[in-house]
């Protein structure tokens, strides 16, 4: 245990120096170890990236078969069909599966994912074309990129199909990520469950894989389990559970077989085998299923351990609510006959999106009633109808890499504000989500892009530690507020038009963020007042595509006001990181709105199109006109945009202290 101890003030400087010095070389070798700005307006990225620095070296000493970090684009990825038998008691994990892949270029090599795992021997592998065995001729691994290559005797074919079998064995992670073993106490009785986290790269740690985004596909699950367990995963059981009869030690082992699931990335597999017990309703869909193919009603349910069930009524309700409301704002349904959420007892993250099977840390989503706080209460909301906004925004249409991340992550978090504003005005509690919106998440964006070693929302990430870097503020923050500056920008009518069809246009694919741009466009086009479709990319290219945000300065002359701009930094002296430099100059086009005290009073007041203008990134300044006899006005109305506005003096007073 830990034991103050007493110390001199000599010892104390010297400490406190040491520490000082720590955090200096922290903040140097981070510096270098950041992700890097996309360098053109092409989104379009190869499958494959740049070299790195020397040759990647396999596990044997020699170098690796396959020397980058993207995998080729040979194979595409059609079905898995997964079995595991985890042993929550030796923590073992044995495993097979079978990929159904099309090749889409004639190859006499295949590359795929796989870490922290035994695989079957070359000579076990079996891999089969439509009319003959193919051999496998060598296998190489490596630990760095975490891939598996497999050298065959002979070239597959382009346009065909094949079949590759590997059985494969490992152990339960003690970690929070992979298939990991978690315990947990009821009363003084420990008990213990193996659940998953795979986002972004850690579904190769559960079974070998085509670990990308982008690399969508279809999966058939088995899980073996004890008669005292139950298991869990994204799709409802296929029939009732049978007893295993696989192995020599089957006494007491049931066999849990499940649907196949809809098309999805690896990162959205889940499954858990624990004793909880739930608790479950059903909720109607908002959309006829004449309109949409799906299902009229979708179960949902939450799990906990039986001692926390009488904490997870909010959730349920929350999750009930929910789904038909976003089916309701995206205009698209619900494509799964089920949703279920779980309380994990040890969880990295608040909360994962895994389709089908939501999991929570147990503080996101347990709720006790009259103790629970009302900050703590939200926050379970907010959790919930940020992971419910992925099962649309990520799921059904995921990004191609993840270098659009903020796509799914800073879309979910302005939605969650969406979702939990339509569900506390259902009993009028007043919340006042999107006020608390620019307080919390667009204020906070904003303090973490003034800083001059901030980074743009689009960077260039490659290995997963880069992956891992970019789950942060500007995706999630910053992307959030973009988001809700370019909706009032558009029109919600608008808005709402463009991502109904973005997400049917790339429903169970993927797309990049110029797509998402490219729908608002045309909606916006359809609407019959603007025909530039370039408009929407070209203004929003430079909120995404360089680091940080402006600070408009207002001059006021009769009834006209000048407008400049220039980069906001929180140190005036301050310049911007030389890892990125700005295609921009650092210069935004910006939907300037502005009020003046002859409107009606804003809180009831929409902005109409005459009190819009679009300062672009090619003008000095911006001119916009006003009744020379007004009072006051103000700019950025309701903080809707991503910038900040400095007045002069007098303009400033007269806002403060209208006569």
């Amino acid at each position: 245990m830990y034991k103050s101890v007493g110390c001199s003030k000599v010892a104390a400087v010297c400490l406190l120096l040491l520490i000082l010095c720590s955090i200096l070389l922290i903040a140097i070798v981070a510096s270098f170890a950041r992700p890097r700005c996309i360098p053109t307006d092409d989104e379009t990225s190869d499958t494959q990236t740049p070299s790195q620095k020397g040759p990647i070296m396999g596990d044997d000493g020699r170098p690796f078969g396959w020397q980058e970090i993207r995998l080729p684009n040979d194979i595409k990825p059609l079905n898995y069909t997964l079995f595991l038998h985890p042993n929550l008691t030796t923590n073992q994990v044995l495993g097979s599966v079978e990929i159904v892949m099309n090749a889409t270029k004639s190859t006499n090599f295949i590359v795929f994912h796989a870490a922290s795992m035994n695989i079957t021997k070359p000579s076990k592998i079996d891999l089969q074309g439509s009319d003959s065995k193919i051999n496998i001729v060598k296998m190489q691994r490596t630990k760095k990129n975490e891939q598996v290559y497999l050298k065959l005797a002979s070239k597959i074919q382009q346009g065909r199909k094949y079949v590759l079998n590997l059985d494969f064995d490992y152990t339960l992670a003690d970690g929070l990520n992979g298939f990991y073993r978690s315990t947990y106490k009821v009363g003084e009785e420990e008990r213990v469950l193996a659940t998953t986290q795979f986002e972004p790269t850690d579904a190769r740690k559960a079974f070998p894989c085509f670990d990308e985004p982008n690399l969508k596909a279809t999966f058939k699950l088995t899980l073996i389990r004890e008669k005292r367990h139950i298991t869990l995963s994204n799709m409802p059981l296929l029939g009732a559970s049978t007893p295993y009869t696989g192995s020599k030690s089957t006494a007491g082992l049931v066999q849990d077989e499940y649907t196949e699931s809809v098309i999805m990335s690896t990162y959205l597999v889940a499954f858990v085998v624990c004793d909880f017990k739930n608790i479950s309703d059903r909720t109607e869909s908002a959309i006829p299923a004449q309109q949409q193919h799906g299902h009229e009603f979708v179960k949902v349910a939450v799990f906990a351990s039986e001692d926390k069930l009488s904490q997870t009524q909010l959730a349920l309700d929350v999750l009930k609510y929910t789904i038909p409301e976003y089916e309701r704002f995206f205009g698209v349904k619900y494509p799964l006959p089920k949703q279920d959420m779980i309380a994990i007892p040890d969880f990295a993250a608040g909360a994962m999106e895994n389709w089908g099977l939501i999991t929570y840390r147990q503080a996101s989503i347990l709720h006790k009633e009259n103790v629970t706080s009302d900050a703590s209460k939200q926050w379970i909301v907010q959790t919930i109808t940020h992971e419910l906004a992925h099962q649309w925004f990520g799921n059904i249409v995921t990004m191609e890499w993840w270098t659009d991340l903020w796509l799914n992550e800073g879309f979910a978090s302005y939605v969650m504000y969406v979702g939990t504003d339509m569900w506390q005005a259902r009993d009028n509690l007043g919340w006042r989500m999107m006020d608390q919106f620019v307080v919390s998440t667009m204020q906070s964006a904003m303090n973490t892009d003034s800083l001059s070693d901030s980074h743009p929302i689009l960077v260039e990430v490659r290995s997963p530690g880069e992956i891992n870097e970019i789950f942060d503020s500007i995706s999630y923050s910053k992307g959030a507020s973009i988001i809700w500056m370019l909706n009032n920008y558009v029109t919600e009518d608008v808005f709402q038009k463009g991502l109904t069809s973005y997400l049917k246009m790339y429903q169970y694919s993927n797309a990049k963020t110029a797509d998402l741009w490219n729908a608002i466009a045309n909606a916006r086009k359809d609407n019959g007042k603007h025909t530039d479709t370039n408009e929407i990319s070209d203004m929003m290219d430079t909120w995404t595509r360089q680091m940080g945000y402006p600070v408009v300065t207002m001059a006021r002359s009769g009834g006209t006001i000048t407008a400049t701009q220039k980069q906001f930094l929180i140190y005036s002296n301050g310049k911007p990181s030389d890892d990125f430099a700005s295609k921009y100059n650092y210069k935004w086009t910006i939907p300037l709105t502005v009020v003046t005290s002859s409107d009606p009073k804003p809180d009831t007041q929409r902005i109409s199109e005459s009190q819009k203008t679009l300062f672009t990134k090619d003008q000095d300044s911006a001119t916009l006109t006003i009744n020379p006899n007004v009072q006051w006005y103000k700019a950025n109305y309701k903080q809707n945009g991503f910038y900040r506005v400095n007045y002069l003096r007098p303009e400033l007073a007269a806002i403060k202290e209208p006569t």
